[in-house]
């Protein structure tokens, strides 16, 4: 049900559409989202893989605390950023929670997402940044995203973290539902976010929800969507995937909603891993990469 997948699809259809030289022929897995897709690319079991940038940081850094901590992903190759995935928190109106702060006074019941989840990891970290203890601020719950939109429309939590590209369906359904629901802001200082160097501030184009009420974009931060492969990925493979999509941009951008502000120079944005040769090879020849 995630966005991924689709994304997948999209690169599949604008491959079959527009067949590289030599062909590509894609197929499209499904799986739990990040931390599954890096594993089976640095493991030789896909050839690509779409991840989340803080992912691609922690992995390639060997970051303490994570899957990763002293065994850095040396393997790993960033080949193109696509969309920002925003932090979204949406919380009920009834109570009326504005703020991270209005989820501490009365220990609201927030699902972070399941331990280990990009969205649980964000959800972590962003409230860390603020001075909120999960333990003991919260009563947090820890479902899957999916499994929160039911929880929520049962008031059996008072909010909820979902990291997601925009427009999602899931925050469509949540707008038409019987609980009266809205964002709530995510903007911290600029010294709270220096110990995540991942994030950037981005917003929630509230025009795609019109339900929530809400008359202005709403502030967050998010990190970015980005294909990975691995040292072993072949050169031509990873090439011809660009090539096509770059040849062939308006048409991936026509697939999905969330692809609008991808542009020639979001492609590079927020790369934490080396350049996979075939991706520097296309790039070096449009003349992105000196």
């Amino acid at each position: 049900t995630g966005v991924y997948y689709n994304v997948g699809q999209a690169m599949k259809k604008t491959l079959d559409r527009f067949p590289a030289d030599p062909e590509i022929n894609l197929s499209v897995e499904e799986t739990r989202g990040s931390l599954e897709n890096l594993e089976a690319v640095t493991s030789g079991r896909f050839y690509f893989g779409i991840i989340q940038s803080d992912v691609q940081f922690k992995a390639w850094n060997g970051v303490n605390g994570t899957p990763w901590a002293g065994r850095p992903q040396k393997n790993l190759r960033a080949v193109m950023s696509l969309y920002t995935e925003a932090v979204n928190l949406v919380a009920s109106r009834q109570p009326n929670i504005q703020s991270l702060e209005d989820l501490t006074g009365r220990r609201r019941r927030v699902n972070l997402g399941e331990p280990g989840s990009g969205h649980y990891i964000n959800a972590a970290e962003i409230l860390a940044a603020t001075g909120i203890d999960v333990q003991r601020d919260l009563a947090g719950v820890h479902a899957a995203p999916v499994r929160a939109l039911f929880l929520f429309e049962q008031r059996d939590i008072d909010a909820f973290f979902f990291t997601a590209g925009h427009p999602a369906a899931q925050f469509h359904e949540v707008a038409r539902g019987r609980r009266m629901a809205q964002f709530v802001p995510l903007n911290p200082t600029a010294d709270q976010l220096a110990r995540y160097p991942y994030y950037q501030r981005t917003f929630i184009p509230t025009k795609y929800y019109p339900d929530m009420g809400h008359e202005q974009n709403v502030a967050t931060i998010g990190v970015k969507a980005t294909v990975i492969a691995s040292d072993e990925t072949p050169d031509w493979m990873v090439y011809g995937l660009l090539q096509t999509i770059h040849k062939n941009i308006d048409y991936f951008k026509s697939q999905l909603l969330i692809f609008e502000n991808i542009n020639r120079d979001s492609v590079l944005e927020a790369l934490t891993a080396p350049l996979h040769p075939g991706a520097l090879q296309y790039y070096r020849e449009i003349g992105m990469v000196p």
